[in-house]
């Protein structure tokens, strides 16, 4: 469990230098490289204290086979 902004920095950066590398960040204007993109909506319920009740991440096919293929920890 973290508590802070500046725990959740630390996680980031920690999550951005294990990026595999068939992971990449595109800006166009159009939001598409017409590559693969890594695709998931991530959705948070909230109580009425604003802590977090429910958190689910949902990934898109190519996302997925990065995560199956355990590219994170190669």
């Amino acid at each position: 469990m973290l508590h802070g902004h500046d725990k959740l920095r630390s996680l980031f950066a920690m999550l951005a230098e294990r990026k595999p590398p068939v992971r990449q960040y595109y800006r166009t204007p159009y939001l598409t490289d017409m590559g693969e993109q890594v695709d998931f909506a991530e959705t948070m319920e909230l109580n009425d204290e604003g802590l977090i009740q429910w958190h689910h991440v949902y990934w898109g096919w190519f996302g997925f086979r990065v995560l199956q293929r355990n590219e994170y920890h190669s």
